[in-house]
């Protein structure tokens, strides 16, 4: 977990949020105050984190910390940048408040500038969710249909198991998150595994005892089965 590495080396704001109640860090959070916790550059754990990965099936790795100084900027490096007018209604249907908005227009503008400056591949996003995510497949067919890529039921299924266990572990390792994990509703990958399945199941993490494991039940959509 990258805030226990962060508490390992001492980083104070990391330090104070772990003392925190978790009425004090909902607060904090509706405040827009989270990241003077928890601004420590995450970054290079995430590198850490891939590396320690098998060599295949492929990786594919997304979010905020994926900028051009980690990832770097060749053809297999996308960043999504819609332009504030974009933006900002969409944090705003999301009930955030000003400051955590404004921090997220800040930061969305310093990573765009990031890519620019590395000359990295940009989509504007400003189409529906589904029309983006179309073509982000496109622009990534190629360097998937060259694979490596898990070959049979099994191994998707191992790597569907794979990345739920992980969810309900970053919860559950330690109580860092500014909410009960009775109230904590997460999706999750049916197991099946069959190759046109695609269903996500919400459960709450505390309906997990402990962290799945390779003995644990799969989790499966209604009516779907392990072959």
């Amino acid at each position: 977990m990258h805030r226990d590495r962060a508490v390992a080396d001492v980083h104070p704001g990391v330090i104070r949020w772990a003392a925190m109640t978790v009425a004090e860090r909902r607060a904090a959070q509706d405040q827009g105050r989270r990241r003077d916790y928890l601004s420590y550059d995450r970054g290079p754990m995430v590198v850490d984190d891939l590396l320690r990965l098998p060599r295949q099936p492929l990786v594919v790795a997304e979010g905020g910390l994926a900028k051009p100084a980690v990832s770097g900027v060749g053809t297999n490096a996308l960043w999504l940048v819609p332009p504030t007018h974009v933006r900002l209604p969409r944090l705003q249907n999301r009930g955030y408040g000003s400051r955590t908005i404004e921090n997220a227009l800040r930061d969305g503008r310093h990573v765009e500038q990031q890519v620019d400056d590395a000359g990295g591949l940009k989509l504007p996003a400003c189409a529906p969710v589904d029309e983006v995510v179309t073509e982000v497949e496109e622009r990534f067919a190629p360097l998937l249909a060259a694979g490596p890529r898990a070959r049979d039921v099994n191994e998707r299924r191992a790597l569907l198991r794979y990345g739920n266990r992980w969810i309900v572990r970053q919860y559950k390792a330690r109580g860092w998150f500014p909410a009960d994990p009775v109230t904590i509703v997460k999706e999750f990958d049916c197991e099946c595994a069959h190759p046109d399945c695609d269903a996500m199941i919400e459960r709450t993490i505390a309906s997990f005892t402990s962290v799945p494991d390779d003995s644990s039940p799969p989790i499966l959509a209604d009516g779907h089965t392990v072959s």
